[in-house]
């Protein structure tokens, strides 16, 4: 575990790419059992760039088939241009499952978003998505997650094909956002935590189509 044991505060990591002056690009994570001890600040993988002024730095990047699980934040990507998060299994991400900030062109396509009852208590999970340009999030089971899905600022985003299942408080929550879409998604609530599906506000041009609520 990539972490200081003498001072919690400190920010961690299990697989770390931060950028230099030449950049990191290029890449793959794939087929990995990523597990961390929850730290404050912390991630399992952590993709950082330079800055919001330069994104450009890290990126072509992929993340795929992986078993990510118990930290804060499960994965971490900020300042970065390029990434495609696939087919991933989430479980204990104590703050968010996925967390993207100030990147452009992203997916985030097959994801797993678990909160198996044997692992108590419920982690809040879900993706929190902030100032990103150019994001799509397809084909995502969330369960039982607190807001699975919450976008600020955002631009160029779809949403489709996701089961957002017994969400607690908002499944869906845009902010600020313009250029969106949410189609064809499901919105399953037997446990009856669920208050609304699809929150806007201060939002342009969003669509929905297809979705079952």
């Amino acid at each position: 575990y990539n972490r200081n044991p003498e001072d919690a505060s400190e920010p961690a990591g299990d697989v770390w790419f931060v950028a230099g002056p030449i950049g990191i690009r290029e890449g793959a994570i794939c087929g990995n059992t990523i597990q961390g001890v929850p730290t404050r600040d912390g991630a399992n993988v952590r993709l950082e760039g330079i800055g919001p002024q330069n994104m450009l730095k890290v990126g072509l990047l992929t993340v795929s088939g992986n078993l990510i699980t118990s930290q804060q934040v499960n994965i971490l990507c900020r300042y970065a241009r390029g990434i495609a998060l696939g087919d991933n299994i989430h479980i204990s991400g104590h703050t968010r499952n996925i967390r993207v900030e100030d990147c452009e062109q992203v997916t985030i396509t097959g994801a797993v978003l678990d909160n198996n009852p044997d692992y108590q208590p419920a982690a809040p999970g879900g993706i929190e998505l902030s100032r990103v340009q150019g994001c799509t999030v397809t084909g995502v089971m969330a369960e039982n997650c607190r807001e699975a899905l919450s976008a600020t600022a955002c631009t160029g985003l779809t949403v489709s094909g996701c089961c957002f299942r017994n969400t607690q408080g908002r499944a869906i929550s845009l902010m600020n956002c313009a250029d969106v879409a949410v189609t064809g998604c499901v919105f399953p609530d037997t446990a009856g935590n669920m208050t609304e599906a699809l929150a806007q506000e201060l939002c342009e041009r969003v669509t929905t189509t297809g979705n079952v609520i």
